[in-house]
């Protein structure tokens, strides 16, 4: 429940923020205003997760209640703007403090041999703000703005909406399945997106460092374009190395996560990570488009994925618990294409799909998906198959390498 409250506290704000920083517009009003906006989502977001806590009982009102302090200084914290100024470190810090800190503390837990304390995982979310926030000095609380101006929450409703409906593309097929007593499903789903989620933290990471550079001018640079474009590749790239590692390692994973070593469970996890390369495209060009600030492009191509993920749980939910979690994983890869084939498009009639090469889509939402599905299909030769591929690809990767070298060289000769 933090989690998706505090997207609803962040993404909208922080980006709107970040990207008046990036060019140098962010007024002393627009500060406050930002200010006020993400505090006002937290103060309502901490009452109605304190509410529904309440309804759980006590632990969970008890749980819940750090978490709910945690929200409010956070809307306080102000780390979006050095980072649309380029400067990542505050923010980088904050998310390596609330995972360290949280790991040392059930570390000691363990250690000491006691029951981790109920309260102990919001205390910690708390400390790694409050920590950041003593750290750099990057408090902003709202002064002198008494009313947020009409444009800010639209712009703010248009960036943080879609980044709700992501979360919740990945959350609704194993609560729909959970919810309807597909329990072995549900599971099944649960890691195959908890994997998933694993690789998009990876492509994020590419896609948050070159958003500041798209975002300091209306018109990218041409060194902006190249870091795109960089960016865009080692998406793919990291989640065809997601595809190949997944089924090679499809056994061990099905039989840590789930205790079983069942074909179907393989084949699942294999099949959804092929979502990854669509997936993570999908958030390429939308933080392109926000950055360009064309975020109102972005609602429809997401809610008409979100549509086809959500029919695809009810359909698995309707089907056997085998064949229930294979229909969720094609679904959801299929919305995340016909997500992606909808934002280029947009992008495409605004002259602004420059920003994610036209291949790359078509290998994204076509190649990768197609790769995971032969492998999903393959059986018991699988493992063989995959090893194949990425041993040929890693000699491939290594001949260009020594072919660019080679290159750089003699061009180097050339100009003395």
């Amino acid at each position: 429940m933090y989690g998706v409250l505090q997207i609803v506290v962040d993404n909208g704000a922080g980006f709107h923020g970040a990207r008046l920083a990036a060019r140098r517009d962010l007024a002393e009003r627009d500060r406050h205003e930002i200010a006020n906006v993400r505090l006002q989502l937290a103060v309502s977001g901490a009452l109605l997760g304190t509410a529904v806590a309440a309804i759980g009982g006590f632990a969970l009102l008890l749980a819940f209640a750090p978490f709910a302090a945690a929200l409010c200084l956070f809307a306080l914290l102000n780390v979006w703007e050095p980072y649309g100024e380029g400067r990542v470190l505050p923010y980088a810090i904050y998310i390596v403090l609330r995972s360290a800190m949280l790991a040392l503390v059930v570390g000691a837990f363990a250690i000491v041999g006691t029951e981790l304390a109920i309260a102990a995982v919001g205390l910690c979310e708390f400390a790694a703000i409050g920590i950041t926030g003593l750290g750099f000095a990057a408090w902003l609380s709202p002064h002198g703005v008494h009313r947020v101006r009409r444009r800010t929450w639209r712009s703010v409703f248009d960036i943080g909406l879609p980044a709700l409906i992501t979360h919740y593309n990945f959350a609704v097929i194993t609560i729909v399945l959970g919810v309807t007593g597909r329990t072995s499903a549900a599971a099944v789903s649960g890691v195959t997106f908890r994997l998933l989620s694993g690789v998009q933290s990876v492509n994020g990471a590419a896609v948050a460092a070159i958003f500041p550079r798209i975002a300091r001018s209306i018109s990218p640079g041409a060194a902006a374009l190249r870091a795109s474009s960089l960016a865009a590749w080692g998406i793919v790239a990291v989640s065809y190395i997601a595809v190949l590692a997944t089924a090679i390692t499809a056994p061990l994973l099905v039989f840590g996560f789930l205790a079983t070593s069942g074909e179907a469970e393989q084949a699942t996890l294999v099949l959804g990570i092929g979502g990854a390369a669509s997936a993570g495209l999908v958030m390429h060009q939308s933080f392109s488009l926000v950055a360009r600030g064309l975020e109102r492009r972005l609602l429809w191509s997401f809610a008409m994925g979100a549509l086809v993920i959500t029919l695809a749980g009810f359909v698995a939910a309707s089907v056997g618990e085998q064949e229930g979690p294979l229909i969720a994983a094609a679904g959801f890869v299929g919305g995340q294409i016909l997500t992606l084939v909808l934002l280029f498009r947009a992008a495409d009639a605004l002259g602004e799909a420059h920003t994610t090469d036209r291949a790359l889509v078509v290998v994204a939402a076509g190649l990768v998906p197609a790769l995971a599905l032969a492998l999903a299909l393959a059986g018991e030769d699988r493992i063989w198959i995959a090893s194949t591929l990425a041993a040929a690809s890693a000699v491939i990767a290594v001949v260009i390498r020594i072919s660019w070298h080679s290159r750089s060289a003699a061009s180097t000769d050339s100009d003395c």
